[in-house]
C-alpha cells in the first residue's frame, strides 16, 4: 500500500482510536466510576443539642475498596481521620462529631472531607465544604399581633435565619409564611434597636391559641429563643 493511500487509513484508525476511548470514559462516568461523586452535610453545630450535631460524608464504591477518608480544616490545614485504610462495600456513610485529633472542640470555620482508594492517586471530595458553626443566631423577634387565628409581625434577622413558631402545647406550627419586605418600606421599620448584618422579614402563620415560644433557627441548627421577650411588642386581638 502506498503511502499516500496508508496517511488517510493511519488518520482514520487514529481517529477511531480516540472516539472509542471517549465513549469508554463516558460509559465509566456514567455507571458511577469506581467512586461515587461524595456529598458531605453542609452545616452543622456540635454543641450536644442533639440538632445536626454531626457532619456525615456520604459516596458508593461499585465493589469492596479499603479507603482512607480525613476531614482538614481548610484555615488552619488541622486532619482529622475518620477512616484508615478501611474496608468498605458500596453505600457508605460516616459521621464526624466535630473533634479534632486531641479530642477537643474543633473551632468554627470551613472543613473538606477527602475520599482515597488503596492504590489510587486520585482523591475524591465533595462539591461544597462543611462549615462547622457554634454561634448563636443574631436575629430578634420585633413585635408580633394575633389575631383572628393568625400570627403576624416582624423579625430582625441573620441572612440565613428563619423564624420556628411553637403552639400552646410546644408542638412546632407548620406552614409559617416569611418574606423580605422593601427594606425602605414603613412596614419593615423595626420599632426596637436591630442588631447589625439583619434584615427585617415579615411573616404570617395561622396559630390556635398563643404561642408557647418562637426561636431564631440558623442553618447549622442554632437556635435563640425570642419570645416571650419583654422588650417584644404583642398584642393579641380577638
Amino acid at each position: 500500500m502506498s503511502r499516500r493511500v496508508l496517511a488517510p487509513v493511519l488518520l482514520l484508525l487514529a481517529a477511531a482510536c480516540s472516539i472509542a476511548a471517549v465513549f469508554a470514559v463516558h460509559r465509566i462516568e456514567a455507571r458511577g466510576g469506581p467512586l461515587s461523586q461524595p456529598s458531605a452535610t453542609t452545616y452543622f453545630s456540635p454543641n450536644g443539642d442533639d440538632v445536626q450535631d454531626t457532619a456525615e460524608v456520604r459516596f458508593t464504591t461499585r465493589q469492596p475498596e479499603r479507603v482512607t477518608v480525613i476531614v482538614r480544616d481548610l484555615d488552619t490545614g488541622d486532619q482529622v481521620t475518620l477512616a484508615d485504610d478501611q474496608r468498605v462495600d458500596g453505600e457508605t456513610t460516616l459521621e464526624w462529631d466535630g473533634r479534632t485529633r486531641g479530642g477537643t472542640q474543633a473551632p468554627d470555620g470551613e472543613y473538606r472531607f477527602t475520599i482515597r482508594r488503596a492504590g489510587d492517586s486520585r482523591a475524591y471530595a465533595p462539591t461544597r465544604s462543611t462549615v462547622l458553626d457554634t454561634s448563636a443566631p443574631i436575629g430578634v423577634l420585633d413585635r408580633a399581633t394575633l389575631e383572628l387565628g393568625e400570627l403576624r409581625g416582624l423579625a430582625m434577622l441573620g441572612p440565613t435565619e428563619k423564624l420556628v413558631v411553637y403552639d400552646a402545647e410546644g408542638d412546632e406550627v407548620r406552614g409559617i409564611r416569611q418574606f423580605r419586605p422593601n427594606p425602605a418600606s414603613r412596614s419593615a421599620q423595626p420599632v426596637n434597636a436591630a442588631p447589625r448584618s439583619s434584615v427585617p422579614v415579615r411573616f404570617t402563620v395561622t396559630l390556635e391559641g398563643t404561642p408557647s415560644r418562637i426561636d431564631v433557627v440558623d442553618l447549622a441548627g442554632n437556635r435563640r429563643p425570642v419570645f416571650p421577650d419583654p422588650d417584644v411588642q404583642y398584642q393579641a386581638n380577638g
